[in-house]
């Protein structure tokens, strides 16, 4: 960590000994006390807002391909603009700005070994606003990631930093919260450090499956029950569940649903059999280098179908999350025929409030459910696999995947104009990858130089939208890489992307902003870049700024145009090179 200025420390020391609360507000109900977090320190920071706290997400929460990072603060009022403070004394060490992500973000390093962000917001204190406007048009980039001096921005607890915004992947005006181990950059439950809210009821439980599997792990068959019960306990319809197989798993759908309504992730879950703890999941922090087992954590294929979260009581071959799980079986259960066990599930939040699901299990006589999904191909999950036929190829690599995966391959022929290749069927979108696999096709037409320079490895998702996962050419195949499973070809796209003009005219005088409508209609994987522009008024950099969730390019009018007339020039690019140009004149 990088020594601190002796003002910012004596800043911190004094405002350590102030007698600021720490609580949301006053007279809020006092939540249950939580016991253990004992080893962070307890008093050290406040939460950034000065209204009671409202949790529309929670730290670990099952999200899309990731843990939840943090905690999210609601709005007062359900609108940007609530102000937001330092959490702790410290220097700002870190400035993102980003269309999609954090939107923009704000990092604050303190002398205690943390770092607190703050993410989504819509502006920053007048200073760091001057900063990052010179920077951006320094570097001519609207995105930027810069760590400022340590003497740059220094803050007092409870100072003043910003406001509350909507950017980046945001669903709605809220502050995500996060307080980070500075040196390992672990993320850690911001609860874990004594900060108090509201919440006095246990997790819902909603429905839980059953899972029954071959002796080697393969799914045979699948029970959903629905749940009944409340104030905490919780049954299926039949007290006994009748099974044929001989070894078996459970998931459960919950939620820690919040007095405003929104249902957050839980914190722990336990799996007993007859009394005798079989599995534990807990999760207080983790490394963004494991964010993605997540999807071995909940059931990938549920969450894929139905947006339902159903968290796994047992662990999956494949899932090597440090210091999460713990238990005897992994979680699973081996029944013999006519044998019975109890079993009891608890699911508890942050505070302790538990809710319990119990039941009973018995393995009738008789055969088991048999799979009768056909497969080309048995991947071992703690293998590199590599797949070679005359128009494709494949590579997973190591610990790319959960479990061992019994893979389907197959293909078919599409004779529309766009497609250059057969389409092939790679298993289904509903198994989860943790690493990105390798593909190569061959193209079953020939093709130009030019047209080849337009090529890429589309995965066609099952809502039908095209995403370009890259192009490079090698020994004849088209080289590409996902982290999903699906139908692949070859396509091609010359198409610029669109470009609307939404809030500009000849006479913008009054005007507070520019707009246009911007994006292309092929998505772009992780890895690639995807839509670039640059504008310029009388041959000048200009500043726009793309807000995603509305696909909108955008300059506030800030003084740096002078009044009388101008030309603008906005250009759009595409992945795959396609440029859209927008010209005009205006008065300002």
């Amino acid at each position: 960590m990088r020594k601190l200025p002796l003002l910012f420390l004596l800043a911190w020391l004094g405002f350590q000994a102030s007698s600021h609360t720490r609580l949301a507000t006053p007279d809020s109900p006092q939540p249950t006390e939580h016991i253990r977090c004992d080893s962070y320190p307890q008093a050290d920071f406040i939460w950034p807002v000065h209204f009671p706290v409202r949790l529309s997400g929670s730290f670990g929460e099952l999200r899309s391909r990731h843990f939840h990072s943090g905690v999210d603060i609601r709005s007062s009022n359900g609108q940007v603009g609530d102000k937001i403070y330092a959490a702790a004394a410290g220097y700002v060490s870190r400035i993102k700005i980003e269309a999609g992500g954090y939107g923009k973000a704000l990092y604050i390093t303190h002398p205690n070994g943390y770092t607190t962000v703050y993410a989504h917001m819509d502006r920053f204190t007048d200073e760091i606003e001057t900063f990052v406007k010179q920077e951006q048009y320094k570097r001519r980039s609207f995105a930027l990631n810069i760590y400022p001096p340590d003497t740059l921005f220094a803050f007092r607890q409870n100072q003043y930093i910003g406001r509350m915004g909507n950017r980046g992947r945001s669903s709605g005006p809220h502050l995500h919260f996060e307080i980070r181990h500075t040196a390992s950059e672990e993320i850690i439950n911001p609860l874990c450090f004594g900060l108090k809210w509201y919440d006095r009821q246990p997790p819902q439980m909603y429905q839980l499956k059953v899972y029954e599997l071959d002796p080697d792990g393969r799914l045979l068959h699948t029970q959903t029950l629905r749940l009944y019960g409340r104030d905490g306990h919780y049954h299926p319809a039949e007290k006994t569940i009748k099974i044929h197989s001989p070894r078996l798993a459970f998931a459960v759908e919950v939620t820690d649903k919040q007095p405003t309504g929104a249902r957050n992730g839980i914190t722990e879950l336990h799996l007993l059999s007859s009394g005798k703890r079989l599995w534990s999941w807990r999760l207080q922090r983790f490394s963004f280098d494991h964010t993605r087992y997540v999807n071995a954590r909940q059931d990938f294929a549920e969450r894929q179908h139905s947006g339902k979260r159903f968290y796994r009581c047992h662990r999956l071959p494949g899932d090597l999350m440090p210091n999460t799980c713990e238990g005897p079986t992994d979680g699973y259960l081996a029944l013999s025929e006519n044998e019975r066990q109890s079993i009891r599930i608890e699911a508890l939040d942050f505070n302790g409030q538990t809710a319990t699901l119990s039941f009973e299990v018995l393995r009738e006589e008789g055969e088991s459910p048999q799979n009768s999904a056909s497969f080309n191909y048995i991947l071992p999950w703690k293998e590199a696999n590599l797949i070679r036929q005359n128009d494709i190829q494949l590579y997973f690599p190591e610990n790319s995947l959960y479990e061992d995966l019994y893979l389907k391959l197959s293909e078919s022929d599409d004779e529309s104009s766009e497609y250059y290749s057969k389409v092939w069927h790679v298993h289904t979108p509903d198994v989860p990858l943790h690493r990105a696999m390798q593909i190569g096709i061959r193209p079953g037409r020939e093709m130009d130089a030019q047209t080849a320079q337009k090529a890429f490895i589309a995965y066609c998702r099952p809502d039908g939208k095209i995403v370009n996962c890259g192009g490079k050419w090698k020994d004849g195949y088209l080289l590409g890489k996902n982290d999903r499973l699906g139908d692949y070809s070859i396509q091609i796209d010359s198409t610029p992307p669109r470009l609307q003009a939404l809030s500009f005219t000849s006479n913008m005088r009054g005007r507070r902003r520019m707009s246009f409508r911007a994006y292309d209609e092929t998505r772009t994987a992780s890895h690639i870049e995807g839509l670039q522009w640059k504008a310029f008024v009388d041959g000048q950099w200009l500043l726009m700024e793309y807000d995603l969730k509305s696909r909108t390019l955008y300059h506030e009018f800030d003084g740096s145009i002078p009044p009388g007339k101008h030309r603008l020039v906005l250009i759009v690019r595409d992945a795959m090179g396609n440029e859209r140009k927008f010209e005009g004149e205006f008065y300002f």
